[in-house]
C-alpha cells in the first residue's frame, strides 16, 4: 500500500529546503538534491552532536566535491534512525550513513542524496499551491541504508543505497 509524505518546501528558497524533526526533537533544515549520492552535513559540528547524539563515526571516508573547491576526504558518521515527518506521515531510514563538512554555511543544515530515495517516487508541487511541497510516494515505513565502497580506494565510499529489510545486500556495513 502505498503512502504519502509531503514536506512544504521554503517558499523565500529557490532550492527545494523544507525543516525535519529529529529523533531527538531538534529542527534541521534539509536540501532535497537530486545530484547528490551522498548526504553531507554542512553545518557546525557543535549542531551535529545535538542533532545525533547517537552518530557513530566510522572507519570509512568519503571524497566530498561539488561545493565549489577541490575535492576533500571527510569523515563519515552512521546515523542510526533517521526520519522525515510531516502532520500525517513518518519515513524512517535506519544507518544512515552521511559524510561531514562541518560549518560549510551551504544554507542547510544536512543535503539529502537521491540515492536515500531511489525505492520511492519524489514529485515537487508547485501547481495551484501557496507553498510548494516535496511529495514522498513510498511503500514501507522503515528503509535500511547500505554503502557502496569505491573498487580503486579502499575505506572510501563511493555512494550509499536504501534498501527495505526483506531486501538482502553484500554491500551493508
Amino acid at each position: 500500500m502505498s503512502k504519502v509524505l509531503r514536506l512544504k518546501l521554503k517558499s523565500n528558497r529557490d532550492k527545494p529546503l523544507f525543516t525535519t524533526i529529529t529523533k531527538y526533537d531538534r529542527k534541521i533544515l534539509c536540501l532535497f538534491d537530486t545530484g547528490a549520492t551522498m548526504p553531507v552535513w554542512c553545518s557546525s559540528e557543535g549542531l551535529f552532536k545535538i542533532v545525533f547524539p547517537d552518530a557513530i563515526l566510522l572507519d570509512e571516508k568519503f571524497v566530498l566535491s561539488g561545493f565549489g573547491k577541490t575535492p576533500e576526504i571527510v569523515n563519515v558518521y552512521k546515523i542510526p534512525v533517521f526520519y522525515l515527518k510531516d502532520d500525517n506521515s513518518s519515513l524512517e531510514f535506519r544507518n544512515l550513513h552521511i559524510a561531514t563538512s562541518f560549518g560549510r554555511s551551504f544554507g542547510c543544515d544536512l543535503i539529502l542524496s537521491y540515492t536515500m530515495f531511489t525505492k520511492m517516487d519524489c514529485h515537487i508541487l508547485n501547481r495551484n499551491l501557496n507553498n510548494a511541497v516535496l511529495q514522498i510516494d513510498y511503500d514501507k515505513d522503515i528503509y535500511n541504508i547500505g554503502i557502496v565502497l569505491s573498487s580503486k580506494m579502499p575505506n572510501i565510499v563511493h555512494k550509499i543505497y536504501n534498501f527495505s529489510l526483506e531486501e538482502q545486500s553484500d554491500f551493508v556495513k
